[in-house]
């Protein structure tokens, strides 16, 4: 049985625009649905499969260096 789970992910400042794109795209490639806002803090909202939020959770990490 699949868990849905959605995660708010605060983050220091995403003021790119081109990180935010591809929060954007790469959610879209997982088979998420959600948001981002710019500014300080800013807010990513994921949700869908757990498992896939995970995934998706653990490449964000990376790309922002958080940990």
């Amino acid at each position: 049985q699949d868990k849905f789970a959605r995660y708010w992910i605060l983050s220091h400042h995403i003021y790119s625009q081109a990180k935010r794109h591809e929060v954007i795209k790469h959610a879209k490639a997982y088979g998420l649905s959600g948001f981002s806002t710019p500014g300080m803090p800013a807010v990513i909202v994921l949700q869908g499969e757990a498992k896939l939020v995970q995934d998706y959770w653990s490449y964000i990490r990376t790309m922002f260096g958080t940990r």
